[in-house]
């Protein structure tokens, strides 16, 4: 059976590699937490990884959005003249409704 630091030792290397950060080294840290504290912790960092996915999202959605104005369906840019693609009423307004105020 696993000690309690073992186990927390476990769950700090595996959310430093979930996350991407280097594993803090010094072991004394450790007596500053408790097992609840590190899963709450963990609980946290899942939680802001969804909010920064899920805004990450809308903004590529919106940058598409907008990106078909300025440029055709082929990825070339659209020339100055050409309103086509809509104009920086037609922006403000997908601005707007992406951003929840319409």
């Amino acid at each position: 059976m696993k000690t309690k630091e073992e186990v927390l030792r476990e769950h700090i290397d595996q959310a430093s590699k979930k996350f991407d950060i280097p594993p803090y080294t010094d072991e004394k840290w450790a007596e500053f937490l408790t097992f609840k504290d590190t899963i709450t912790m963990l609980a946290a960092m899942e939680s802001y990884a969804a909010q920064f996915k899920e805004k990450a999202e809308r903004w590529d959605k919106l940058y598409s959005s907008i990106e078909k104005i300025y440029f055709d369906e082929n990825g070339n840019p659209r020339p100055h003249d050409d309103k086509s693609g809509g104009d920086l009423t037609n922006i403000g307004e997908i601005a707007a409704i992406h951003l929840g105020f319409l």
